[in-house]
């Protein structure tokens, strides 16, 4: 289009500057898209060495000034371009009129709309620029608070994991150890050999069920992470070993709960029920007797919150199981009569130090103090007792937090009770 311009007279009368100054434009124009500040700049040199050549017998240059000027104003070089603008036309102004030779040459000034066009164009352009950068980091900025909430779930799941299931499951193994050793040394001959068999089985497959629990929630999923972060996300080949390791007893986790609830509602309200059996089983073998009652439709609740309802069971089960006295206790499961949510309660009887009202599952009080459980004989363990975990009611107020949920912990003439309440999914904006 250069070329275009020039009058086939105008290649007659160029001498060497005029043919420099024409290749060097032409050579700046095609290197503009590849490197446009460097390009522009050379493109201005042209056009003010345009302007103080003797003759016009040279390829016009103001329109790839123009384009000069938008690259300046897009890359934010405002300075730059106002002074090229002002000596261009400065120069142009400054030697006044100039005879035409037959090629199609243009008055600066008359160019000077275009220029600022030009400009205007180029900052337009650069404010969208700079709009989508920060529209994009907003959206990095955004996936990284996703990613760290992500990463606080997956840890807060897995000290649900650690603390509810595996260490309730050591716990009941330690009861049903102490339980054994008191039995042999009673004074009166101890259990046979039968009944010895088969405590020393229920001892197994806890540890078993334990070890499977260990593997399938905490151990893959922590390995997955990892592979994830390396960009290379491997089979979990022990799941199978973990699923496998399954309790001979009976003592295992339902079927139903090894994946999750895989956002299944209807199985989610089985699981629950189930796990509400299960820790009824352990505390009637710790001399504990233990009712349950289930009431409503759970599914209502969704998968989400039936998992985390599994979990406080969890919790509550563990709570009696370490400093529950003997003597009855009761765990239930209850829709509100209008579909709003569920209440999770549970009660036992617990006399002694560990029954303080305010104070958390380990036995720490509300004012900093730390005491001991009171253990099932009515003895009271010492404050770093193995069962004192120290996170169980904090841990359940952080996980329904996001819930709307809410934890509220009484103590009346020796009962001491726990009541969760827990919004439906539909109610829980409300």
């Amino acid at each position: 289009m250069a070329l275009w311009n020039l009058h086939p007279i105008g290649f007659e009368m160029m001498d060497g500057p005029d043919v420099a100054v024409s290749v060097i434009y032409m050579a700046a124009l095609v290197a503009l898209p590849f490197k446009p500040v460097s390009s522009a700049v050379a493109i201005v040199i042209v056009t003010v060495a345009e302007g103080l050549l003797p003759s016009d017998a040279f390829v016009q240059s103001l329109w790839g000034f123009c384009y000069a000027l938008a690259v300046f104003a897009m890359e934010g070089l405002i300075v730059p371009a106002a002074a090229a603008v002002a000596v261009v036309c400065g120069i142009a102004w400054a030697q006044g009129d100039r005879p035409m030779w037959p090629v199609s040459h243009h008055s600066s000034f008359e160019m000077l709309p275009f220029m600022l066009f030009a400009a205007a164009l180029g900052v337009s352009l650069r404010m969208w620029r700079v709009s989508v950068r920060e529209h994009s980091r907003a959206e990095a900025r955004h996936e990284l608070l996703l990613q760290e909430n992500r990463q606080y779930e997956e840890r807060l799941r897995l000290l649900h994991e650690l603390h509810g299931s595996v260490a309730g499951s050591l716990t009941y193994a330690i009861w049903l150890c102490r339980e054994l050793e008191d039995d042999r040394g009673d004074g009166q001959g101890g259990m046979d050999l039968s009944a010895l068999r088969e405590r020393a089985r229920q001892v197994e497959g806890v540890l078993a069920q334990t070890l499977g629990t260990l593997r399938r929630e905490v151990i893959d999923p922590t390995r997955r992470l990892v592979d994830e972060h390396e960009g290379t996300v491997a089979a979990p080949d022990g799941e199978a070993a973990g699923r496998s390791g399954g309790n001979p007893t009976g003592e295992g986790e339902p079927a139903a709960d090894a994946d999750g609830l895989a956002g299944n509602a209807e199985i989610g309200a089985i699981v629950v029920d189930r796990r509400m059996r299960q820790i009824a089983d352990r505390l009637n073998t710790v001399g504990l007797r233990c009712e349950t009652l289930t009431r409503g439709d759970l599914t209502v609740m969704g998968a989400a919150r039936l998992d985390l309802m599994v979990r406080i069971i969890d919790e509550m089960g563990n709570n009696m199981l370490k400093y529950a006295s003997p003597g009855p206790c009761a765990i239930a499961v209850t829709m509100m009569s209008n579909g709003s949510g569920a209440r999770i309660w549970s009660s036992n009887m617990c006399t002694g130090a560990g029954a303080v009202d305010g104070a958390d599952a380990s036995g720490g009080l509300a004012d900093g103090s730390s005491v001991g459980p009171e253990l099932p004989d009515g003895s009271a363990s010492p404050a770093d007792d193995p069962l004192s975990g120290g996170v169980g009611l904090p841990l359940m107020r952080r996980s329904l937090k996001p819930y709307g949920g809410t934890v509220a912990v009484s103590r009346e003439e020796g009962e001491w009770s726990i009541a969760v309440t827990l919004p439906a999914p539909a109610h829980a904006a409300a």
